[in-house]
Formats: structure tokens, sequence, C-alpha cells
């Protein structure tokens, strides 16, 4: 027995350094996994793990280790409270026009983030494929792995931040009535910063693009590549779900009783209890979330983790595309111009160019390369290779988080030092970005197609996530210790209103002017529904499940509403207006469709119209914004794309 547990022992190693507690020991058909994550020991026949099991939680909680990440995240915490954004990405510029080439490969994949990510490990399989992936950010760190700390994630250097141009229709009572996008600067892209929450859309989201002529890209097409990229632990139908992927999906933690009251208290409503990514999504159920063990599951340390070891892949970070590199009488794609420590570089593609840089930085680099509005790039004096409605059809799911519940249900706050503890095991609130715990999709009266829920709902405790989204810093609300509170954050599925994106100027370190024009469609479709969906939301308050916890709604009162009656159907229209903001789901300015004199970027295989050896695929190319948290319909579309990139050349 002695020997027993010194062999355990002797297999644990936790060093220190940036990447402080990894554990790797194999000794004696015993396994310890890495001490942040849950402990999962191979059993020998015949032999019990409970003492070992015991030994090794002792160990994995180690002072060292716990005292590690207790000051990172002091001292994270800190830096994001006055770390200042840049408003462009001047400091990446070089000092000189001049390049230097880099080399020549089969294919050049700009951008590391949901597609991206995936493209480029799909793509280095093929040994006798060489890759070049461009990343204009960093690696992810122990820090960006926390899904807790999401919140201040965005406030670093690991995302960029843009700004809107002043909006006319929503986000009014945010500084300069510009709403903000967060968009992943980091390997992984947006999968490595953002909320973790998997929910596809439902089978009509993507019959709609297939009836918009974008063959292959039906339900019955993409559900394939959705399972491929899963490895689902929520025991769902195997039909609807996949394992042995990537991308590990489990349920949200913890389980409270408000999780509890929110699920029956729809159910009360007359919802059914679903797998929101199954057969059917209208429905409520436990948050899905693309974590593993706790751990934020990004493509980057995932997918390119596994990747970053083969030779025929070369991973580029702080590498910034400014241009692709086009013959323009034979107008094919051949190599992409980026800056890397104040540097020019040229790469050169035999194949494909893939642009995966997001709906806001694929646009943009397609329009500094000439491909774009004929009348804006003449206007900035870009010279027009390929006349396309680039930027336009911009689209994206408005949020309204200003629903805050309090009830006679309180849980005592955890010390900093407890809730790293739980997280090194694998529990805990530190492993979940929004606190996100329970997720309704419904239909307001004002559609009437089955199984196509116009409004999300997502319960969360309130955090500092929330804070930062929705707190009293953007709209002068005091919120009583909301520690003690949970909200209800409400999502519009399927907006009517279109922005667009334009180039500010030719300089590809200014960012782009963002006009998302969000409740701005002419039949007010978009903020009715908004209205209709919290009507249906305070009908919770009327349940039984609801009542047991004394659930009442916390008044909110902005000033510029002061003058509306408190609950009128105008109080709401000018609460929502004043703090409907983005849900940072930006999506749709590079369009898929049949035909360029129709909006069309690119076809169905996500080739640029009139352009050759030139892909787009990111959330950029749908040509309807799916009713859910687009990140899962991403990486779809990055298997998919590699599978087209291979298979149709």
């Amino acid at each position: 027995m002695l020997d027993f547990f010194t062999n355990i022992m002797a297999s644990i190693y936790v060093s220190k350094g940036s990447q402080l507690g990894t554990s790797n020991g194999v000794l004696d058909g015993y396994r310890t996994r890495d001490c942040r994550y849950p402990i999962q020991l191979r059993r020998k026949s015949g032999q019990k793990l409970t003492l070992a099991l015991l030994l090794v939680y002792v160990l994995c909680q180690s002072d060292d280790l716990v005292d590690y990440y207790v000051e990172l995240i002091q001292s994270e915490l800190k830096r994001s409270e006055t770390f200042r954004s840049p408003s462009n990405a001047q400091d990446s510029k070089p000092f000189s026009s001049n390049y230097i080439e880099y080399g020549t490969f089969d294919h050049i994949v700009v951008g590391s983030g949901s597609a991206g990510g995936i493209i480029a490990s799909r793509l280095s399989e093929d040994p006798f494929r060489e890759i070049l992936l461009l990343e204009a950010g960093g690696s992810e760190t122990n820090f960006t792995e926390i899904p807790g700390m999401t919140g201040a994630v965005f406030k670093l250097e690991y995302a960029w931040n843009y700004y809107t141009v002043p909006q006319t229709t929503a986000c009014l009572g945010l500084a300069n009535r510009q709403c903000t996008y967060f968009r992943g600067k980091i390997l992984g892209g947006t999968s490595a910063v953002n909320a973790a929450v998997y929910t596809r859309g439902s089978k009509r989201d993507f019959d709609n693009w297939c009836a918009e002529g974008n063959l292959g890209w039906c339900y019955t097409d993409v559900l394939p590549f959705f399972k491929k990229l899963e490895n689902s632990n929520i025991n769902g139908d195997p039909l609807y779900h996949g394992t042995g992927g990537y991308i590990n999906i489990e349920y949200a933690q913890p389980n409270t009783r408000q999780q509890r009251a929110f699920i029956e208290a729809n159910i009360e409503l007359n919802s059914s209890y679903v797998d929101y990514n199954g057969y059917r999504q209208e429905g409520v159920g436990i948050a899905q979330l693309n974590i593993i063990n706790g751990r934020r599951a990004s493509t980057g340390n995932t997918y390119l983790k596994e990747a970053a070891n083969r030779k025929n892949l070369k991973i580029l970070t702080h590498s910034h595309a400014t241009r692709i590199l086009i013959n323009p009488k034979t107008k094919k794609a051949f190599g992409v111009l980026f800056a890397k420590n104040n540097q020019y570089y040229v790469a050169r593609s035999r194949k494909d160019i893939v642009i995966s840089a997001g709906s806001i930085g694929s646009p943009q680099l397609l329009m500094l390369s000439g491909i774009g509005p004929k009348l804006h790039l003449e206007k900035l004096r870009i010279p027009l290779i390929q006349d396309l409605s680039v930027g336009e059809n911009l689209q994206d799911h408005v949020g309204f988080g200003l629903l805050h519940f309090k009830s006679n249900f309180s849980e005592t706050p955890k010390t900093l030092k407890d809730n790293v503890i739980d997280y090194l095991n694998g529990v805990g609130e530190f492993t979940n970005p929004l606190n996100v715990e329970g997720i309704a999709f419904f239909r307001t009266n004002l559609t009437k197609t089955d199984d196509f829920a116009d409004v999300e709902t997502l319960l969360m405790r309130t955090t500092n996530m929330i804070d930062t989204l929705y707190g009293e810093d953007k709209f002068n609300v005091s919120a009583e210790n909301l520690t003690y509170f949970f909200s209800i954050l409400l999502i519009l599925q399927h907006p009517e209103s279109r922005g667009n994106l334009k180039l500010k100027s030719p300089d590809a370190f200014e960012y782009p002017l963002i006009d998302p024009r969000l409740l701005s469609d002419p039949n007010f479709k978009d903020i009715e529904t908004i209205y209709e969906g919290i009507m249906v939301t305070l009908k919770l308050l009327d349940t039984e499940a609801f009542k047991k916890l004394g659930v009442q709604l916390f008044p909110i009162h902005l000033p510029a509403c002061k003058q509306f009656e408190y609950s009128s159907k105008d109080y709401w229209y000018c609460h929502i207006k004043q703090a409907a903001s983005t849900s940072a789901h930006i999506a749709g300015t590079c369009k898929m469709g049949q035909d360029p004199l129709h909006g069309a970027v690119v076809d169905h295989h996500l080739k640029v119209y009139g352009i050759q050896n030139l892909r787009v695929a990111d959330a950029s190319i749908m040509p309807l914004i799916p009713g859910a948290h687009i990140n899962a319909a991403v990486m779809m579309i990055g298997e998919k794309a590699a599978h087209l990139i291979r298979e149709c050349p």
C-alpha cells in the first residue's frame, strides 16, 4: 500500500512558470490529468482508488498552485481596471513600407478564431499541404482560460475593443450613444474570450440559408459538421450530437435553486424541457457550454494545440494582415501583406487564401485589398479590383439586460481562494463565463412559425460580467448588493434591422466604421418583439416556482425615462432604446449567396465572386443570422470550409 501511494505521489509534478499547474505523470498504469481540472485516474483491475484520489486531490490543491492563481487573478483584475484599449492599431504599424519575403505556402489562413483555427488545423492534417496561419493577437494564458474571468479579459489586450458610430435607435444610454463590440484578439479568436454558450440554432435557420440558393447549407447538410466538432457530454440524442470531436460540450455549473425555479417556471408557462441543440430548439433547458472540466474549450487550446507541432503548419502570432495581394489583370490572389514587429512581410500562396478575420476584420481586409463597393473605395482612392457588397447586410442579436430580480434565497459569497480551489477541481462559478444557468427559447405572438423562436432568455446569477455589460457604470443604476440578485438577459433572435461597415480610411491600422443600426427596421418589429419578450418573461413572476423563492422584479429607473409611468409600454420602449445593445454576435458582412448583384460576396463554396484563390469563412458569410449564440455555427463553418477546400478546390 505504501508503494502504491509512493508511485502516485511520484507521478505528480507541478511546475511553476507561465504554465504553472501542468501535471502529466504516468506511472504503473495510473495517470493524472492537469491539476487545474478534475483528477482522473486509470484503475488497475481490483484496485480501489478512494484513498489515492483523496491524496491526489490534496496534492493538487498545493498552496503554491492555489496562491499562484489567486495572485494571477488579483493582478489581472487590477490591470483590467486601468488598461486603456487602443482606438486603433497604429502601434503595430511598420516604420517603413519596405517588406521582407516570408515564404511560399499552399494555403494562408488569416485569423485563428472560431473558424480559422479549425481550417488551419484540418488542412494541416494533410502532411503534403503547407499552411501559414496569421493571428493579430497573442497566445492564450492561464488567465484567459478561466471562464469566470471573461469580463476582465474583454478589457485587456486579448480583445479588439471596437465602438460603433453614434446610434439613433439603440444604445442611447451608453456613452456617446456608441455600442461596444468585443472580438477576440488571441489564438482561438472570439472562442477564447466569449461567453462559451453553445447553441446551434434551429433547423429552419439553416434551411433558410438553403432557400436563398446556398446549396449544401441546409440543416441536414451542416449537421454532420456540427457533430464532427463536438465531444458532447450532455446525454443528448446521438442523432444530433457528436462525440470524439475537439470541442467539449457540458452542462453549466453550478446547479442552483434559481436554475430549477427558472426551468420549472417556464414549464408552468407551457414551455417544454428540451435539449435545444437536439430535435427541437423551442423550450427551456440547462445551459450548454463549450467548457472542459471547468476550463474554456476554444479552437486555440483544442484544435491548434493539437496541430501546433506539425511541421507543415506555421502559426504566426502578433501578425496583422493589411492587404490581400491580387493580380489586377488575372484577378488571382497570390499572397498576403502583413505586419509583425513593426516590419512588413509578404507571404505567398500557391492555392487558396482563406480570410477568417471575423465579421469586422474580413470585410475590412477585403475592402483594403480593392474588393468592395465601388463608390466607397473610389472615395478613399483605393484601386478597385472587384465591385461587391462587402460590409453590407450587417446583422446582430439585440440584447436587453435590465431585468434584475431579487428573491428570498441568497448564497454566502465565497472567497477568491475558495473559488480558485473550486476552479482547479472543475466546479464552481469560475467555470462559467456569464454564470448562465438556464436558457429558454420561445415565440412571442409576433411569430407563428413552429420551432422558430424569436426570443431567447438566459438566467444568470449576477456577476461582475453582467456589471461589465449592463451595469451601473453604463446606466447610473444603483443595484443594491447585486451579489444576491439574479438577472434574465433577453436576446432578439431574428432581427429585421440591417447595418453596415465601412472603412474609416485606406490605412489598415485604423479601425473601421461600424454602424449596426439596431432596432432601425421601418416596421418596428424588432423593438416590439423585445417588448413582447419582456411581457412573457415577467409572467414568470406569477408562477408557483418563482413565488416559492419570493422572486420580485427589481425596478430600474433610468433618468432618460423618468417621464413615463412605471412598467407602461412607453416605459419599456424607452428602456429598450436606452439599454438595448449588441450581443457581439455580428454577422453577414460578406454575405453568401447566388448573385453578386443582389448582395452576395461569396458563393456556396465560400469563394469570393470574381477573384481566384480567395475564400472567406467566418460569421461574415452568414446570409441570415441564426437564432443562437453564433460561435457554434462559426465553428461549423470552419469544419465545412476545410472540407470544401479539400474536396472542391
